[in-house]
């Protein structure tokens, strides 16, 4: 209340920037390689499975809603829920449940790559539901490729950032290590 309209999106931003960055550096990456099959799955299924029953569930509640909105509709709400459960799984991780088997660490890299798919399947069922005017055959295959082009540039840019703030030598004071993970942890930023 009282605050300008465009603010709200930048305090969102914000807000799962920290639980997003929080999740990534409590990574144990060793662990992750060894149940990385486990972690491809927890990425995608519940995600997909999510915004699929919404999609089938809003069908029936809103009355004509297609198919193809009611998948926008079901990965907007699959991208609010990882920030749900990261900060449930530093709770359990702190009272020591599912540690020594990996549990807290493969959900919380599973939930941050969840986001990006739920982000990707947004932006490819809306361009269908709502298809640009004067859609060509190539329009159709560039949507039906936007999801896996944005997961790989995802991966690529993870890695190089990744990459870019394990240097110790640049980044040698604490302040400045926070500085660049935030700075890159902000898409606007970066932007």
């Amino acid at each position: 209340n009282g605050l300008p309209d465009d603010w709200a999106s930048d305090i969102i931003t914000f807000g799962l920037t920290i639980i997003f960055m929080r999740g990534g550096l409590e990574l144990d990456i060793d662990l992750i390689k060894k149940a990385l099959p486990s972690a491809l799955y927890l990425t995608f299924l519940p995600g997909v499975c999510e915004a699929l029953m919404v999609a089938v569930f809003s069908m029936f509640i809103f009355n004509g809603m297609g198919f193809t909105l009611g998948c926008t509709l079901g990965f907007i709400l699959a991208a609010v829920s990882p920030a749900v459960v990261v900060g449930a799984m530093f709770e359990l991780k702190k009272q020591g449940l599912g540690v020594k088997q990996n549990i807290p660490t493969l959900v919380v890299a599973a939930a941050s790559m969840d986001d990006v798919v739920a982000i990707s399947g947004f932006a490819t069922f809306v361009a269908i539901a709502i298809p640009p005017a004067g859609a060509t055959t190539t329009t159709w295959v560039l949507i039906g490729l936007h999801t896996p082009i944005a997961i790989t540039i995802a991966i690529i840019l993870g890695l190089v950032g990744g990459n870019i703030a394990a240097m110790t030598k640049v980044w040698d004071k604490h302040w400045k290590r926070v500085a660049i993970v935030a700075v890159m942890g902000d898409r606007k930023s970066v932007v």
